[in-house]
């Protein structure tokens, strides 16, 4: 069996000559080493670091495909509202002159255009997300 045995340059390894595979014993300084001090932490957050990593990917591989499979709908239903939304702003800016400037109908107009620019705004920002998340190895086409 060998032993650690100390020498001035430090710890060598005596005793009988090793012929096959064998588990050598641990020094005796990294029997608890391992354990304590920044190198466990270190380990501890590179793992979660990982994780964490490895679940975005996958959030955004399902996030694309999710998004890519609802993009044919989501165009139409948020342009259709973008659409009713400028054209009751604008009915209710043609309202609000027939009733001399009310200012309900002035908000009301404000708050309908300040929508239709939202909707106007998702619509183009939906396909920027979807290039955003495309997954690497896929090339998006995007049809107008």
């Amino acid at each position: 069996m060998s032993t650690w045995a100390k020498n001035s340059e430090g710890l060598i390894l005596t005793g009988e000559v090793i012929s096959g595979p064998e588990v050598l014993p641990p020094r005796p300084h990294e029997e608890t080493q391992w354990r304590k001090g920044p190198q466990a932490v270190y380990g501890a957050a590179s793992v979660l670091a990982f994780l964490l990593l490895l679940g975005w990917k996958l959030v955004k591989r399902v996030l694309f495909f999710l998004l890519s499979t609802l993009r044919p709908v989501v165009r139409i239903i948020v342009g259709l509202a973008s659409a009713f939304s400028l054209f009751a702003s604008v009915l209710l800016l043609a309202i609000s002159w027939y009733q001399n400037w009310r200012t309900d109908f002035l908000w009301e107009s404000g708050g309908f255009f300040v929508v239709a620019i939202a909707c106007s705004a998702l619509l183009w920002y939906y396909d920027v997300v979807l290039i955003n998340l495309t997954p690497e190895g896929f090339q998006v086409v995007l049809f107008q």
